[in-house]
C-alpha cells in the first residue's frame, strides 16, 4: 500500500518533492522517483511506500523493466499474486524480488491491460513505455484504491492517490461547478469523473486510461453485470460456496511480512472477519499472518458504542482487544485540518475512523482487515427503507418492515401495525420520484443542459438496460446501485483517506470480486429470509462466529456521537469557527451554519438524527473553509 505520483508531458522542478511530502503519511518506509533523462518525453514518476510485502528495498518503487523500457508505480495489493508469479514463471518470466508489485509489472507488460482481469485485489498503476511515449494508469474493479488526474493548461498530465498531491501545481484551488449538488448528497457523485475541486478528475472504477500524444481515452475493463451466472443451486449448496468463497478470500487477505489486525465492531460483518481468520490460524504459506490485535472505537456512555460486544468476541477467540476512546479534542488535527485530510465531504465527523487507525499505527502495525461491504452487499443498516420501494408485495414488504424495525430494537416481530398505509405510502414515492425523473429527462431535451447529470443519466441507463439486471428481482437492482454508484464507492474513498492518513492498509474481503459476483448471482431468499437480512452470511458462519453475534440483529454502523460532541466537547471549537469570517465569499455559508448550530444548541435532548441533520447544514461552510487548510497547498 502506498501513494503514487506522476507529471507527464511537462518539468517541473519542485514535482518529486512536493508531492511525495503530501503523500509521505500514505507510504513513510521509502520514497522514490524517476525522471526521464534530459532529451526524451519529460516524464516525472514519485512513489511513497508501505512495507507490506517483501520489505526490503527490492520492493522500492518506481520498478524499472529488466530491459529498461518500462517504468512502473502502484498502490495496493494483489492478493493472489503468488499463483500469477507461478503463472508467469511456466511462461517463462523470471523475478528479482517477493513482491506483487513485479508480478503486477510482469504481466500488464506481457498481456496489457487485459491482465487485470487475473489480478484479485485492490489497486491504482501507472505503466509507463518509454518506447513508445504512452502511459497507462488503471484502477481496481470497484474502485477501492484511488486515483485522481488533471489535464493542465499545456495539455501534460498529473496524477495522484490523493488530490492534495495535485492541487499545489492547479492555478488556484476552488470548488468544482457542481460543488452544491455534492455538498447536498455525499452519495451521488463519486462513480462519476467530478470530483470537489475544480479541475480535478478521478478515473473510474473498472477502468484504465491511456494517456499519449497529450490525449487521454478512458476505457471501461470491468462490468459486474457481464461476470454474473445466476445461482439455481439448492440453498445448502449456496451456502457452502459461499462458505468457501468468504474464507478463501479471507485467506489471501491475510498474506503479509508484517502484523496484522482488524477494526472490530461487534457487529455481524467485522466479527465474521475476524471469527474467520482465527478460524483459518496460520497454515503452511510462510506470509500469511494471524490477526492477534482488534482495535475498537468507544464512546463511553454512547448509545453508539459497542465495546462490550467487541471485546466479548475478542476474549472469547484469544485476540489482544483494543478499546480506543475518542476524543474530538485529542486528535492532533484540528475540525478544518481534519476535514482536508479527508478531502471529500461525508455524512459524519471523521474523527474516530482516523483516530482508531492511528491507534493501529501506534502499535507498528501496517494492515487492518475489515468488514466494509458485506452491508451493501446484504441490505445493511440504513438500506432496508430504499428496498421497501422496490417490494413487490404486501408480504415482501412486511418482511421488510419487521427486519427494519429490528434493527433498532433486537427483536423481530411480524406484527406491524399500519402497515397497509406504509405500504402506500411508500409505493407513492416510487411514483413520485418516477414522475421527477421523466420530468428531469423532459427537460434536459427542452435545451436544459447539466453536464454532470447527464453523466450520471448515461451510466445508470447503460446498467439499467443491461439484460442481466433487467433480469434481477427489484431488491437486487436496488443493492447493485447502492454497491456501485452510491453508498459503497462513498465509503471506499473515505476509508482509504481514513486509514492511510495513519499509514495503516485496509483490506476488505466482502469486496473480493468472486464474492461479490456470487452474490449478485443469488435470489432474494437467500439474501433476505427467515426474518434476517444477510441470511446466507449468517448460514454460513454457523460454528465459526458464535450465535449471539451471528444473529444479532439491531445495527449501530460506525459512526460519530456528533449530537453529544456538539453540546460539549466540540461546542467551542465551533462557535469560534463561525463567530466570524473575512472572506464575503464564505459568509452567506458561515451565517447559515451559524443559524443552524444555534438552533440545535436550544434542543434540550438532541438524538443523534438531530446531530446528523446539524452537521450536514454546517458542513457545506466548514468544508469550503476547509480549503485554506496548508494541507491543500
Amino acid at each position: 500500500m502506498c501513494g503514487i505520483a506522476g507529471l507527464i508531458g511537462r518539468k517541473s522542478a519542485k514535482f518529486a518533492d512536493k508531492v511525495l511530502e503530501k503523500l509521505s503519511h500514505r507510504g513513510p518506509d521509502a520514497f522514490g522517483q524517476w525522471i526521464s533523462s534530459e532529451n526524451n518525453y519529460p516524464v516525472n514518476l514519485c512513489h511513497t511506500r508501505l512495507n507490506i510485502i517483501d520489505k526490503t528495498n527490492k520492493g522500492n518503487q518506481p520498478f524499472i523493466s529488466k530491459d529498461n523500457r518500462y517504468i512502473f508505480i502502484f498502490n495496493g495489493e494483489i492478493y493472489n499474486f503468488l499463483e500469477l508469479k507461478k503463472d508467469l514463471e511456466n511462461k517463462g518470466s523470471f523475478f528479482i524480488s517477493r513482491t506483487d508489485t513485479e508480478v503486477f509489472m510482469e504481466g500488464l507488460i506481457k498481456e496489457g491491460p487485459s491482465f487485470q482481469f487475473k489480478c484479485n485485489g485492490m489497486w491504482a498503476f501507472c505503466l509507463w513505455d518509454k518506447k513508445l511515449n504512452k502511459a497507462i494508469l488503471g484502477r481496481d474493479r470497484f474502485g477501492v484504491k484511488p486515483l485522481y488526474y488533471s489535464t493542465l493548461n499545456d495539455h501534460s498530465l498529473i496524477f495522484a492517490s490523493e488530490m492534495k498531491a495535485i492541487t499545489p501545481f492547479l492555478d488556484e484551488i476552488t470548488p468544482s461547478e457542481n460543488i452544491e449538488k455534492h455538498l447536498n448528497n455525499v452519495f451521488d457523485y463519486e462513480y462519476t469523473s467530478s470530483c470537489v475541486i475544480k479541475g480535478i478528475k478521478r478515473i473510474l472504477p473498472g477502468h484504465y486510461v491511456i494517456y499519449q500524444d497529450q490525449v487521454l481515452k478512458e476505457y471501461q475493463y470491468w462490468n459486474t453485470l457481464d461476470n454474473i451466472n445466476f445461482n439455481k443451486n439448492s440453498y445448502e449448496n449456496q451456502v457452502d460456496e459461499w462458505r468457501e468463497l468468504f474464507l478463501d478470500s479471507v485467506k489471501i487477505r491475510m498474506r503479509s511480512d508484517v502484523k496484522i489486525s482488524s477494526t472490530l465492531s461487534g457487529g455481524l460483518d467485522s466479527s465474521s472477519v475476524v471469527a474467520a481468520m482465527k478460524y483459518i490460524g496460520k497454515e503452511t504459506n510462510p506470509i500469511q499472518k494471524n490477526c492477534n490485535e482488534t482495535f475498537c472505537s468507544s464512546y463511553g456512555k454512547s448509545d453508539l458504542d459497542e465495546t462490550n460486544w467487541a471485546r466479548e468476541l475478542s476474549n472469547n477467540l484469544s485476540i489482544n482487544f483494543n478499546e480506543v476512546k475518542i476524543n474530538p479534542n485529542s486528535s492532533q488535527l484540528n475540525l478544518i485540518d481534519s476535514i482536508a485530510m479527508v478531502e471529500d465531504p461525508y455524512i459524519s465527523l471523521p474523527h474516530p475512523m482516523l483516530q482508531t487507525y492511528a491507534a493501529i499505527n501506534r502499535k507498528s502495525i501496517k494492515v487492518s482487515i475489515d468488514g466494509h461491504g458485506s452491508d451493501e452487499l446484504f441490505i445493511g443498516y440504513g438500506h432496508i427503507k430504499k428496498l421497501m420501494i422496490k417490494s413487490k408485495n404486501l408480504s415482501e414488504f412486511r418482511e421488510l418492515i419487521s427486519i427494519n424495525e429490528s434493527t433498532k430494537s433486537g427483536i423481530y416481530s411480524t406484527n406491524e401495525k399500519k402497515i397497509k398505509r406504509k405500504w402506500v405510502k411508500y409505493k407513492f414515492i416510487e411514483y413520485f420520484k418516477s414522475s421527477i425523473n421523466n420530468l428531469l429527462i423532459s427537460s434536459n431535451n427542452l435545451g436544459f443542459n447539466d453536464d454532470f447529470e447527464n453523466t450520471k443519466n448515461e451510466i445508470l441507463k447503460k446498467v439499467r438496460t443491461h439484460n442481466c439486471f433487467e433480469e434481477m428481482d427489484g431488491l437486487t437492482q436496488a443493492l447493485y446501485e447502492i454497491f456501485h454508484f452510491t453508498t459503497l464507492p462513498t465509503l471506499l474513498r473515505n476509508y482509504d483517506k481514513y486509514s492511510m492518513a495513519n499509514s495503516v492498509e485496509v483490506r476488505m474481503p466482502f469486496m473480493d470480486w468472486r464474492l461479490v459476483c456470487y452474490v449478485f448471482s443469488l435470489p432474494l431468499k437467500s439474501k433476505l429470509g427467515n426474518g434476517f437480512t444477510k441470511r446466507i452470511q449468517r448460514d454460513a458462519l454457523k460454528g465459526i462466529l458464535k450465535d449471539n453475534i451471528r444473529l444479532r440483529r439491531d445495527k449501530i454502523g460506525w459512526n460519530s456521537p456528533s449530537h453529544e460532541w456538539f453540546k460539549n466537547t466540540m461546542k467551542d471549537e465551533l462557535l469560534i469557527l463561525l463567530k466570524d469570517e473575512k472572506s464575503r465569499g464564505l459568509n452567506i455559508y458561515r451565517n447559515k451554519a451559524k443559524d443552524s448550530f444555534n438552533k440545535f444548541l436550544n434542543l434540550k435532548n438532541p438524538n443523534f438524527s438531530d446531530g446528523y441533520r446539524v452537521w450536514l447544514k454546517i458542513q457545506p461552510y466548514l468544508w469550503r473553509r476547509s480549503l485554506t487548510s496548508k494541507l491543500w497547498k
